[in-house]
C-alpha cells in the first residue's frame, strides 16, 4: 500500500504540467487554423449555409469585416474540436499513464513498477518486499525530471509566433488573393457547361454525308 499513495502524489503533481501542455498545443492547433483561415479568406464558405447571408446583414452588432472573421474563429474552433476528439479516439498513446511514463523515464523501474502496483492489493512475502523496494526507488527519483518543460516552452512559443501572425493579419486585414466563393462558382460553372455541352451534342441531329449515300437497285 506505500507505493499507491505516492503514485497519486506524483500524479497530482504531473497532471497540472500534462494539462498546461495540452492546453498550449490546443490553443496553437486552433491559432494556427484561425490563421489559414484568414489567409485564404475561407469566411466565403460559411456564406454557402442557408441564412448566413441574411443573418449577416440583419445583425446589428459587429461589422461585416470582424463577423467574418467571427466565423472564422468559430470554425476554427469546431475543427480544433474535432481533430482533438478523433485524436483521443484512435491515439491511445495520448492518455497520461503515469507508470509507463515512470518505467520509461527512470529505466530502473523496468516492469518492476508496473508489478507492484497490480500487486498492490496482495500482499505476501514476495510482494511485501517488492513493494518495500519499490516504494524506497520512488522515494528517491527526482519527478521534476519528468515535467515536460521543453515542449511547455516550444508549445508556447509556437503559440506567440502564430498569435503575431493571426494579429498582423486582423490589424492589416491581410490575406492571400484567394477567394474560395469564386472557385467554387467557377466550377459550378465548368460542371454546368460540360453538362450543357454534353446535352446539346447528345440532341444534334446527325446529317449524313451523301459522298456515302447507297442509291437502292431497283
Amino acid at each position: 500500500m506505500l507505493v499507491v499513495p505516492l503514485l497519486e502524489k506524483y500524479k497530482k503533481y504531473l497532471k497540472l504540467s500534462y494539462r498546461t501542455l495540452e492546453f498550449l498545443q490546443t490553443a496553437g492547433k486552433f491559432t494556427f487554423l484561425f490563421l489559414l483561415m484568414i489567409l485564404f479568406n475561407l469566411y466565403e464558405l460559411a456564406y454557402y449555409v442557408p441564412g448566413m447571408d441574411k443573418l449577416s446583414k440583419s445583425q446589428e452588432y459587429l461589422n461585416t469585416y470582424w463577423f467574418n472573421l467571427c466565423l472564422m474563429a468559430a470554425g476554427a474552433l469546431v475543427l480544433t474540436l474535432l481533430i482533438g476528439l478523433i485524436h483521443r479516439l484512435f491515439d491511445r498513446r495520448s492518455k497520461f499513464n503515469l507508470i509507463n511514463l515512470l518505467e520509461t523515464s527512470f529505466p530502473e523501474f523496468r516492469t518492476r513498477l508496473s508489478t507492484a502496483y497490480d500487486n498492490s492489493q496482495n500482499v505476501n512475502i514476495v510482494t511485501k518486499n517488492l513493494l518495500e523496494d519499490v516504494h524506497r526507488q520512488l522515494t528517491a527519483i527526482k519527478i521534476r525530471k519528468v515535467v515536460p518543460k521543453n515542449q511547455i516552452f516550444k508549445s508556447f512559443l509556437v503559440l506567440l509566433l502564430i498569435s503575431a501572425a493571426v494579429t498582423f493579419c486582423i490589424h492589416e486585414g491581410f490575406s492571400f488573393n484567394v477567394f474560395p466563393g469564386k472557385i467554387i462558382d467557377n466550377i459550378r460553372d465548368s460542371a454546368h457547361n460540360l453538362n450543357a455541352r454534353a446535352t446539346y451534342e447528345e440532341n444534334e441531329e446527325v446529317v449524313p454525308d451523301p459522298r456515302y449515300r447507297i442509291e437502292a437497285s431497283s
